[in-house]
């Protein structure tokens, strides 16, 4: 029995750019007189023409870098609301989807992450809050890292740095590992008295090993950050919801607007990584305080329109209560990820 290979399909360039040469559809056989074939729906666009064609597929259609993604980027960036508005309207071919823009964006986040060796979280104990132990006084609360890397960062606390090149490691002082041990009153005041105290103790192994090593909670935040991203969508979608009430939305348009939010702050996230690595001790935390502020207002507006104070209102609203909630589950999570740490550096 012999078999007979069906020749590779090469139309010719006039073929291909429309000329009088009639094309057929390797699949199906039918003519094709357009970009796709009406009978089957399979593209005109011969895959297999090269090397560099494969290669060129192969990052538009699953690194998603074509011409859509950068107009839909562009228009992430310095539109605010108009992708939402567009998905609601119907207008979606001009632009990714919502979950294509996400997917595309946290992939991004994380791999530039990850090439530029910055530590996600990173806690720093400065000389001044040494002191102020050692002295016998109360440490403040913990207060975002906004010095300059050349110069001493003045706290009475412990400082968290978030997306910066990370620090050289510091041991745990035994002042700061007393300030951390349970108190003995308190253990012995509960009833599972050793498992809160084992649970201390690998506590304070954990923060003893993150500031020895400032990026051992990547891997942990690297596994479960976009998971939480992934479950706040629907509650944020509800929130939405709740106060956009009565304007015909479907609850899908919600979850697009969430997705194209939080989209927003994976590429501000990515576009802050590279601006610390020109100006790594550039303080950025109000900037971006204000740039975020002033993104949500114009893009809730553009997508629920309103008067404009009470649109300030009802986002200040949304705004406090998912912050809230994203604040608790962090700190859960950085328990969580300090807890699981190897003890010991």
């Amino acid at each position: 029995m012999r078999f007979q290979m069906t020749p590779p399909h090469h139309p010719s360039i006039p073929a291909l750019a429309g000329g009088a040469a009639v094309v057929h559809c390797p699949n199906c056989s039918a003519e094709v007189n357009q970009r796709f074939c009406g009978h089957c729906g399979q593209s005109r666009h011969d895959h297999s023409r090269s090397l560099v064609e494969i290669v060129r597929e192969l990052i538009e259609h699953h690194l998603f870098l074509d011409g859509k993604m950068m107009m839909t980027l562009a228009a992430l960036l310095f539109r605010p609301g108009v992708l939402t508005r567009a998905f609601i309207e119907g207008r979606r071919v001009r632009f990714v989807s919502p979950i294509r823009l996400y997917l595309f964006a946290s992939f991004a986040f994380f791999l530039t992450l990850w090439l530029s060796g910055f530590a996600m979280i990173q806690f720093h104990i400065p000389q001044q809050a040494l002191a102020a132990l050692a002295e016998g006084s109360a440490w403040q609360e913990p207060v975002p890292g906004t010095a300059q890397s050349d110069g001493p960062v003045h706290s009475d606390g412990p400082v968290i740095e978030f997306l910066r090149p990370s620090r050289d490691g510091e041991p745990l002082s035994d002042a700061v590992r007393a300030h951390l041990k349970l108190d003995s009153d308190i253990a012995k005041d509960s009833a599972d008295a050793q498992k809160l105290a084992d649970f201390t103790q690998r506590l304070t192994d954990g923060f003893s090993l993150m500031l020895a090593h400032p990026r051992a909670l990547n891997p942990v935040l690297d596994e479960w950050l976009p998971r939480l991203f992934i479950v706040t969508l629907p509650f944020t979608a509800l929130l939405l919801a709740v106060f956009g009430r009565g304007r015909g939305l479907y609850f899908v348009d919600h979850v697009a607007f969430a997705l194209h939010w939080q989209a927003f702050l994976f590429v501000a996230g990515f576009l802050v990584i590279g601006v610390r690595l020109a100006w790594p001790g550039l303080a950025l935390g109000w900037p971006l305080f204000l740039i975020f502020s002033v993104y949500s207002y114009l893009a809730y507006l553009r997508t629920y329109p309103g008067h404009w104070l009470w649109a300030a209102v009802k986002l200040g609203v949304i705004g406090s209560i998912y912050g809230l909630s994203l604040v608790i589950d962090v700190f859960a999570l950085l328990v969580y990820g300090v807890s699981t740490l190897p003890g010991g550096a």
